[in-house]
């Protein structure tokens, strides 16, 4: 009775239907993904990989952001439910075929970021310990009998990264980590506007009828001397959300204040130099009517001595 007991809680704290999906970076960098949990589920589709001479087999994958997806809701593959397999937080399957739980979130599941040394990029998922594959390697070797290795168990890292988009799903690869060809680890990523920092501000435009982020006019990334992520504007924009326009935006167009204040100098020089070419062409026309007047001059002394011999 004792060993069962413990068995319940060890479950009860490994798996969870739910995780927190936020991420506190530091105090200028956060990430929330909230939005994303209350939606609907994720599908995509992946298989073989361009760069391989293997061809790999193509299968769905169907997912949710922070959450199990629900067989009462009909967010579970129908070929999932034939299996009996229990909610899951994401699904690798082909229609008719099988369906295997290619990971599960877990006490430890938390959301971290897409890149360290680019703290603005993104963040990413990674649920782990899913069905076990029957082969431990892409050529097929066999594990889980006596001698033989432990079968590897499915993971899918999911990767939101930050983009102008709502959410725009790429698709799913098998490749680990360091995105080499693997086997039973999956990657699949997403542009989405939720992959960006709460610090870069967004905009709803009218007439796209989305939200525009830094306001159409910037970009989002990492300001390293600050230590926090923000909108870095076009010229002629500021604001959080890149959406005021600065005061010498109409007199600059659109151009920075370093920019017209060079074209002023350049401009300076060159009418400097203009004034140099002119006064020097004056000097040669003076210098020139000066030796001629002196010719003639000379020439009517040199006249007048030869007549008076």
């Amino acid at each position: 009775m004792t060993l069962f007991l413990l068995g319940l809680i060890v479950v009860a704290v490994g798996a969870q239907e739910s995780m927190d999906c936020t991420l506190h970076v530091n105090d200028g960098t956060h990430y929330d993904l909230s939005e994303l949990k209350l939606r609907a589920a994720i599908k995509v589709t992946g298989g073989d990989l361009s760069w391989t001479t293997e061809v790999e087999e193509s299968y769905e994958y169907m997912f949710g952001v922070c959450r199990e997806l629900q067989k009462s809701k009909g967010e579970v593959p129908e070929v999932c439910v034939e299996q009996d397999e229990d909610d899951m937080p994401v699904y690798q399957y082909q229609d008719g075929k099988d369906c295997h739980i290619a990971g599960k979130i877990l006490s430890s599941t938390k959301i971290e970021l897409l890149d360290a040394s680019k703290p603005a990029a993104g963040v990413k998922v990674n649920y782990t310990m899913g069905s076990q594959c029957s082969t431990y390697t892409r050529d097929y070797k066999k594990c889980g009998a006596t001698g033989e290795p432990e079968c590897p168990h499915r993971q899918t890292a999911i990767h939101f990264v930050c983009s102008d988009e709502d959410v725009e799903p790429w698709g799913a690869i098998e490749v680990n980590t360091f995105g080499q060809p693997s086997h039973c680890e999956y990657q699949i990523a997403i542009n989405t506007i939720h992959g960006c920092p709460q610090q870069c501000g967004t905009v709803y435009d009218e007439s796209s009828k989305k939200r525009k982020l830094c306001g159409g006019h910037g970009m989002c990334s990492y300001d390293k001397t600050n230590a926090k992520s923000k909108c870095f504007c076009d010229d002629g924009w500021t604001g959080n959300d890149c959406n005021s326009q600065s005061s010498g935006a109409v007199a600059g167009a659109g151009m920075s204040g370093t920019a017209v204040g060079l074209l002023v100098v350049l401009l300076l020089i060159s009418i400097a130099l203009v004034g140099l070419v002119v006064f020097m062409a004056k000097q040669v026309r003076a210098y020139r009517n000066d030796a001629t007047n002196y010719m003639q001059i000379r020439g009517q002394e040199m006249s007048d001595e030869v007549g008076t011999i």
